[in-house]
């Protein structure tokens, strides 16, 4: 019983109810995911300073990630929940040469923040949109002074006298953990309503037979 009022609690905290729900859909009909709400008009990857629109959206395994209504491809920035800072677009490293691990800037300004539990996205940097990225769901911000980052077209520049600032690490998006495919959708996307609620994954991410597959389904992808 405790399990299906945590999930039941989920599904409303993402907008679900057993009626009607909305869902994101591309050109062709595929399903992109649930609809979380917009993240625009904002600069995108492809188009960094056009206003685009963009739906942010919510995978099978609990990930969520903005999608260019225009380009179908994953939109920068990313909407972070409780965040109201503008991640820079890049991706930054410790060291020089782009080598090592990756990081994700989450703050701008002062004071840098330590240990701030930010994770479970997947993002576009500037000039890298045909290949996004993810920050893992148990993410914590660390604190560090960057010393190079992917520019556009990929190419590694130089960080010259950049303060410290908070980050996440990052990698390049692994679909079988995010459930969100590196090809873009086919655009325009367009937000759509479906009814009843567990029959929402069932032409793409999950085939479920009852509500209480969802149930089930959700409470595993929200607490893995």
């Amino acid at each position: 019983m405790h399990r299906i009022t945590l999930a039941a609690a989920l599904l409303l905290q993402v907008g679900y109810s057993f009626g009607q729900v909305a869902q994101v859909r591309d050109a062709t009909g595929a399903l992109v995911g649930p609809y979380l709400g917009s993240a625009g008009p904002v600069p995108d990857a492809v188009a960094f300073n056009a206003e685009n629109p963009a739906f942010t959206v919510v995978s099978p395994t609990g990930f969520i990630a903005s999608y260019s209504v225009s380009s179908g491809r994953v939109a920068f920035p990313i909407e972070l929940p409780g965040v109201r800072f503008r991640p820079d677009p890049f991706v930054f490293f410790a060291s020089a040469g782009c080598t090592g691990q990756a990081y994700f800037k989450v703050f701008t300004g002062t004071p840098a923040r330590v240990g701030v539990p930010i994770g479970g996205f997947v993002f576009s940097a500037l000039g890298l949109e045909t290949a996004p990225f993810f920050v893992a769901k148990d993410a914590v911000t660390v604190v560090l002074q960057p010393q190079s980052r992917l520019g556009i077209g990929g190419a590694c520049d130089p960080v010259n006298n950049q303060p410290a600032d908070s980050f996440v690490p990052a990698g390049p998006n692994d679909p079988a953990v995010t459930g969100f495919p590196n090809a873009p959708y086919q655009p325009p996307l367009r937000i759509g309503v479906v009814e009843p609620a567990w029959r929402l994954f069932s032409d793409g991410f999950e085939s479920v037979s009852a509500s209480s597959a969802v149930l089930a389904h959700w409470t595993h992808a929200q607490c893995a």
